[in-house]
Formats: C-alpha cells, structure tokens, sequence
C-alpha cells in the first residue's frame, strides 16, 4: 500500500515510495486533520469541515460523508463499525457500508 500524507492546505497524497513521487493528489479544500486510517481496504481520513472521505488504494474516491459540520480529529474502527471523534468532543459510530477495494 503506499504512503498517504494529509496537509493542512486541503491537499492529499498518495504517494509510491519505491519512485519517490506522488501516485495522484487529491484537493479535499478543507485542512486535513485527521490521520489516514486503513478500513476495509480503504484509505479513511477527516477534514475540517466534518467530512470523512473514503478513497481506493488508487486514489478514487468511495464515498464522502459529513458528520455534524465540525472537526474530525480522528477515526478509528473495529470489522464492522467506524468511530468518528469530533472536535467537541463528541464520539460517533456509524457501520462501515462500504466494500473493500
């Protein structure tokens, strides 16, 4: 799987480290503040505007969901639930939906 790296410009990369170069960059426009997190195969990460998008290990989106328009700080998951922390300290859980790619 290759590196992803979020940054605080709203930009995310995929990156292959054997060729030293990003594989694709996706504009998310909101400050990524969440680590990337592998679920089902998935890369997973929050924004700060409260959406969590899900990408394919080759940088296509899956899915893109706001939770409650504020800060997601981090996300977690067991095999069949995701555990989204907001910024107010609110902790949601939602079953992961989506399929492995």
């Amino acid at each position: 799987f290759p590196v992803t790296i979020g940054s605080q410009d709203g930009s995310f990369y995929i990156i292959d480290l054997i060729k030293k170069q990003p594989i694709k960059i996706l504009e998310v426009k909101s400050p990524i503040v969440s680590h990337p997190n592998i679920i089902s195969n998935n890369v997973v990460f929050g924004d700060f505007g409260g959406y969590v998008h899900i990408i394919d290990r080759r940088g296509n989106y899956v899915d893109k969901q706001q939770y409650g328009g504020t800060i997601v700080n981090k996300i977690v998951s067991d095999t069949k639930n995701m555990f989204i922390s907001l910024n107010e300290g609110v902790i949601l859980s939602t079953p992961v939906t989506f399929q492995p790619h």
